[in-house]
């Protein structure tokens, strides 16, 4: 699969993809199919669901991965900030979770 993408990408498979740090997916065989027979455009979708202020170190790593892939295969990039999601489990505010989801953004921004 690592070889695969470098073959298809052009560039070097990602640090954390070679050295093990990923180790599941989803559909990811299905997608390189698609585009290595006509190079089928896609975009990537991640997200959040913001209930701290800040980011850490942990949030940093499918950030980091999934700006790896928008470049490496070329394709937009999509990031949900949820507000509903923490407000429901969490049990706090939505104008505390649209509050929180604002300063998550600016970190993911810088």
């Amino acid at each position: 699969l690592i070889d695969r993408i470098e073959r298809l990408t052009g560039m070097p498979a990602h640090p954390l993809l070679r050295r093990g740090v990923f180790f599941a997916h989803r559909d990811l065989k299905e997608l390189l199919d698609a585009y290595e027979k006509d190079r089928t455009s896609f975009y990537l979708y991640t997200g959040r669901g913001p209930s701290s202020e800040s980011l850490h170190m942990g949030h940093l790593v499918p950030f980091m991965f999934t700006k790896y892939l928008q470049d490496a295969f070329k394709v937009p990039l999509v990031i949900q900030l949820t507000d509903d999601e923490k407000s429901i489990w969490k049990g706090i505010s939505i104008e505390e979770s649209r509050r929180l989801a604002f300063e998550n953004a600016k970190d993911i921004i810088a």
